[in-house]
């Protein structure tokens, strides 16, 4: 199974060139399972088939809105349309971090994440 929460692309997507572009996603933030979540943003191992490659980020907690993610590719041009699954979210529960490192057993208990669903609505996670 997936590591994370699969999310597509809100639009559809024309990579012209090799710069990087800023993509709005099929989510928007707050993220939460119960409680608020923090999650990395990485691309699904099946994105580097299309020849996208997408820059890992972070989403805070406390985001707000439309979430985006940075592609590019080094093969243009290349063309994704709307609804592609590109990204997964790997969540981490907010609070989890310590002075010490990550509160694994916490950590597991929270990160069931299996509720997470993407609504049919762009732009919108359920939880």
């Amino acid at each position: 199974g997936s590591l994370g929460v699969d999310v597509a692309t809100a639009v559809d997507i024309h990579l012209q060139d090799t710069t990087v572009q800023k993509i709005c996603l099929a989510a928007e933030g707050p993220l939460s399972l119960k409680k608020p979540v923090h999650a990395i943003l990485l691309g699904r191992s099946s994105l580097g088939q299309s020849g996208v490659s997408l820059v890992p980020g972070v989403i805070d907690s406390d985001c707000r809105g439309p979430i985006y993610a940075l592609l590019y590719t080094l093969t243009p041009p290349v063309f994704l349309s709307a609804g592609t699954l590109i990204a997964q979210f790997i969540p981490i529960p907010a609070g989890s971090l310590n002075s010490s490192g990550v509160d694994l057993h916490r950590t597991h208990s929270l990160l069931d994440y299996s509720t997470w669903r993407l609504t049919n609505d762009v732009g919108k996670v359920a939880v």
